[in-house]
Order: structure tokens, then sequence, then C-alpha cells
């Protein structure tokens, strides 16, 4: 068993993508212990994301998708679990999506999701 997950530290106001094949507790715990890494800047981190996988590869593999994704705000909706997968048999594909921005105080909308994922419109 494997976990992909995601923290994040609001000193620093940043997510840090990760897996392990370890016990998630033992590695947040290594993550906050003072050490010289990245993660070592600061010691509020929380998990607030997880994903089981029955071996490391396939963690690894989600690390490197979301990571290859390189926006903050994909990560937020993944984050926010506003999502059902649909699989591509059913119609599942990159689309547009619908998801809040602000707009001289107002939001917007905009913005893509993964092939599979829907998001629904959140209601303001």
């Amino acid at each position: 068993m494997a976990t992909f997950y995601i923290l994040y530290s609001a000193t620093l106001d940043r997510y840090y993508v990760g897996h392990t094949a370890g016990p998630l507790e033992e590695r947040l715990r290594r993550h906050m212990s003072g050490h010289r890494g990245w993660t070592g800047k600061a010691k509020d981190w929380r998990v607030v994301h997880r994903e089981e996988f029955a071996d490391k590869g396939s963690a690894y593999a989600r690390e490197r998708e979301v990571k290859s994704w390189k926006s903050r705000s994909r990560v937020e909706v993944l984050v926010s679990g506003a999502r059902q997968r649909i699989p591509p048999e059913a119609g599942g594909s990159l689309v547009r999506i619908q998801s809040p921005r602000q707009n001289g105080g107002r939001p917007t909308w905009g913005g893509l999701c993964v092939c599979g994922t829907y998001i629904p419109k959140p209601t303001l």
C-alpha cells in the first residue's frame, strides 16, 4: 500500500505534493522534524488530500501527474474535493469548467479540468 498526498502550510501559503510507501503520519512527522529540506521551512504542515494506491509506483505516477500541472488552482480544486470521476466510456474528456476567481470583488468563471473529471459549479 502507498499513499499520494498533498500538504499545506499556512505560514508559507504553499502546497507540497508527495508520496510514501510507509505510514503517512510518520512521513508528516519527518517533514516537520526541522530538517534542511524544503518542507523544513515551516512547522505547520497538514495533510489536505490523500489517495491510496496498491503500490508505490502508482502513487509516484500520481505525484508526477499532479506536479506536471504546475498549477496551484488545479491543486486547490483537487484539494477541495469538489469532483466526481466520470469514466471515459461515459464521456469523460478534457472540458472547460467553471471555477471561481476574484475580479474586482465579484466572481468570474473559467478553467480546465482533466480527462474524466467533472467539477460542478459551486453555489454562491
